[in-house]
């Protein structure tokens, strides 16, 4: 896009310039005293090339040292300094100049470039850059004609400075003219040689007789066109048959009036060529009048198809760019940066912002401050410290956040801009994405994630706790069965004689065993039943003291002397079975998890309208983090050392019995080091069905 306005301005200055030869030419060709135009003409070729001053200067040589009198000026502002005319020029330090001047060639460049001694008298005028083309006049260095720039320290091209010299080509043969009548014919000659090499097309048309005798072309219509001048003179209405339909009735409308009118013509309209291509065309004329009253109009045409084409071009990308913009479902923005706060104004917002938040353009820039309202409370403080650190740094900025749609739903938006500069203007052009659906599918796969690795995890508990109850209950089986199995087959044997108190020992032996085996099925039992809520209490008034003394007198602790009981009677609405088993299984973990040494105390005691069970030993203890999960079915806590794991369903038991009967069962650290296992037992149960949802 930059080339094709690069080439489009290009093409237009050299248009331009053209242009204003051309008229130079059209004057001087007309006007017998080159004085009377000279300013016209000058200030039409400064415009064409935009510099500051633009004047004739032409030398003296009557006098003992050369110099140059100012004949015309022209100047582009108020501000730049005006020499008076008919102002004398010393040579005084600018040999250079007489010489290169003299010698036909043009001087030009910054004037920083030039010998020291040439600068105070240019930079005092505050020139810059200089153009100074010698006019040559019967052979001899008559003057110059020169171009000021004070902006600029621009380096001239050769487009510029060999139009600029035809110009002055075209000058010189007038004021050669003015000096000899007898050199007119050679003058009017030269002048239209030059202008028929002009690259534009120079036409005559007499304004009140249009007969072709009254109609000139210049030869350079066969090279734009491919019609020789004779065939625009030979053929009526040449001209406005030739016209593009699509532009022939403005353009006659307009010729109609300016015939009226005598305002000059100006028109740009496309043209068919003799190979019936259409090439865009700049016609302009203006209307002159000779002594005698005659009238004409003296104008020329120039090819400006490669600018047409250009615009062409540029409007079409721009067109595309637009729609693209426009139809993107992409809100696509644009924030000026404010060069005294730093911080961001929005110049430019695409129309799907308003699908985006619900805000139109108008809205959005009504309220420069409705963007960082509409961001969410919890995102708020870190997207704007990230866009504030761009904007003094001008680097990248790209960030996730929420925005709060118009309607009040939230919309999770990608915020992607890059900083530019144009000159003094610093801005950001970016965009802004809805990936709501993508952070919403973001956090489902987190929380599937979540119950998978939740899932995992339980599976890998229960997988741990099967392989520990089946290891557990492996061993509580396999020990009584083998006893069993090995005292049966002693007794069985025919060649071993026992007596009967050895008889009665293998016995009692067995039947130990036995218990042992019963206890450990009925307990897998109970514990089946009581997930499934199927075990109904029998309440009966019951003395909880007396039947925890009867069950710890018969614990293999007290036959090893190491407990001690405080149960004094303590009557309540329970299930005596169920206590019995309780008070059992928690004697039993004691001796499972304690040395053999150890002590334990049982204690019970009337607690909120219930009893309260008390079994303490000073082991080990239960470590905090174990003190709930030692009551789940198949958990062990750390063992004795001298003892096998059990199967890790006696807890369990205490805790589903304990809710069976309205109470609950926990465990505390004993004062002294120690567990001290605690059971609550209400005096009214719930229900079963409740008790098998709790489990």
């Amino acid at each position: 896009m930059d080339t094709i306005r690069a080439n489009e301005e290009a093409a237009a200055r050299r248009g331009a310039t053209l242009e204003a030869v051309a008229f130079a030419a059209q004057l001087l060709l007309e006007e017998p005293d080159w004085r009377r135009v000279i300013t016209q003409i000058i200030r039409r070729l400064a415009e064409a090339v935009d510099v500051s001053r633009a004047y004739v200067y032409e030398n003296r040589k009557d006098t003992e040292e050369l110099c140059a009198v100012l004949k015309a000026q022209w100047v582009a502002g108020d501000d730049l300094a005006v020499v008076t005319e008919g102002a004398e020029l010393g040579y005084d330090g600018l040999e250079r100049w007489v010489a290169t001047l003299g010698a036909g060639e043009i001087l030009a460049g910054p004037v920083a470039g030039f010998p020291a001694s040439e600068r105070p008298t240019l930079e005092a005028h505050h020139v810059r850059s200089l153009l100074l083309v010698p006019l040559m006049v019967g052979g001899d260095w008559w003057g110059y004609i020169g171009f000021d720039d004070c902006v600029d320290e621009r380096a001239w091209g050769p487009d510029e400075t060999d139009v600029l010299r035809a110009a002055a080509g075209t000058l010189a043969t007038a004021i050669n003219r003015e000096r000899s009548e007898g050199r007119l014919r050679e003058a009017e000659e030269m002048f239209r040689t030059v202008v028929e090499h002009l690259p534009a097309v120079t036409y005559q048309e007499a304004l009140a007789d249009p007969s072709p005798e009254r109609f000139y072309m210049s030869p350079r219509s066969v090279e734009v066109f491919g019609y020789t001048p004779e065939q625009w003179i030979g053929t009526p209405e040449f001209w406005e048959s030739h016209l593009h339909p699509a532009d022939r009735t403005r353009v006659l409308e307009l010729d109609a009036r300016t015939n009226r009118t005598h305002e000059p013509f100006v028109a740009e309209y496309r043209f068919q060529k003799a190979d019936g291509t259409y090439v865009w065309i700049h016609d302009e004329a203006t209307l002159v009048e000779r002594p005698g009253g005659e009238a004409y109009w003296q104008g020329f045409l120039l090819d400006i198809t490669l600018r047409k084409d250009a615009e062409s071009a540029l409007a079409e990308t721009e067109e595309r760019y637009r729609l693209l913009v426009e139809r993107s479902p992409v809100s696509i923005y644009v924030q000026d940066v404010d060069p005294e706060t730093g911080g961001s104004v929005t110049t430019y917002l695409s129309p799907a912002n308003e699908t985006l938040i619900g805000y139109t353009s108008e809205e959005v820039a009504a309220d420069p401050t409705l963007w960082s309202r509409l961001i969410h409370p919890d995102d708020r403080q870190r997207v704007l410290a990230a866009d504030r650190s761009p904007n003094a740094e001008g680097s990248e900025f790209s960030l996730e956040y929420r925005v709060i749609h118009k309607d009040g739903h939230v919309v999770w938006v990608q915020d992607v801009a890059t900083f530019l500069e144009s000159g003094e203007r610093r801005y950001w052009q970016g965009f802004m994405l809805d990936i709501t659906e993508r952070k919403e599918a973001e956090a489902k796969l987190e929380r599937a994630l979540k119950v998978e690795r939740d899932a995992s995890q339980r599976l890998r508990a229960l997988d741990e706790m099967k392989n520990t109850f089946l290891q557990a209950v492996s061993h509580d089986l396999r020990t009584p069965l083998a006893a069993i199995l090995g005292l049966a087959v002693t007794l069985e044997r025919g060649d071993v004689q026992l007596d009967p108190g050895e008889t009665r020992h293998l016995a009692g032996r067995i039947a130990e065993n036995a218990r042992k085996l019963d206890r450990l099925v009925t307990d897998l039992l109970d514990l089946d039943r009581l997930a499934r809520g199927i075990v109904e209490p029998k309440l009966h008034p019951t003395d909880v003291g007396e039947i925890v003394e009867r069950v710890a007198a018969a614990s293999d602790l007290s036959a090893a002397g190491r407990v001690t009981v405080e149960a004094p009677p303590v009557v309540v609405n329970v299930d005596g079975a169920k206590v019995e088993r309780i008070v059992e299984n928690l004697l039993a973990n004691a001796a499972r998890h304690t040395p053999q040494d150890t002590r334990v105390w049982v204690h019970v005691s009337p607690h909120e309208g219930g009893v309260l069970i008390i079994v303490e030993d000073e082991g080990p203890g239960i470590p905090a983090s174990m003190r709930e999960e030692v009551f789940e079915p198949f958990r062990q806590g750390p063992e004795a050392p001298d003892h096998a794991p059990g199967v890790g369903v006696g807890l369990a038991l205490v805790a589903r019995f304990a809710e069976l009967l309205g109470g609950r069962a926990w465990v505390e650290e004993r004062p002294g080091g120690g567990a001290s296992f605690r059971v609550h037992l209400a005096d009214g149960p719930r229900t079963s069905a409740e008790v098998g949802t709790a489990g």
